[in-house]
């Protein structure tokens, strides 16, 4: 399967969220838990909200992308 290397796309900012507050400092400290854990897990990527992601399993995909970094 090919692959992409996708640069620059925010995929989340401070602010109001489903009525929770995220601050700057809340996403600077889940960017180092990542860097912290990112060999224990590997957290993927969904195309929107649903926990069906439709588009993905139609194509039998596991996940659209896997984080890196």
């Amino acid at each position: 399967m090919e692959t992409f290397d996708i640069s620059g796309v925010e995929v989340f900012a401070a602010g109001e969220w489903n009525e929770d507050k995220y601050t700057t400092q809340d996403l600077d400290e889940l960017v180092t838990a990542f860097h912290v854990t990112k060999d224990l897990a590997k957290p993927y990527i969904k195309l929107g909200h649903s926990d069906k992601q439709a588009l993905l399993a139609e194509d039998e995909l596991p996940a659209a992308g896997w984080i890196t970094n």
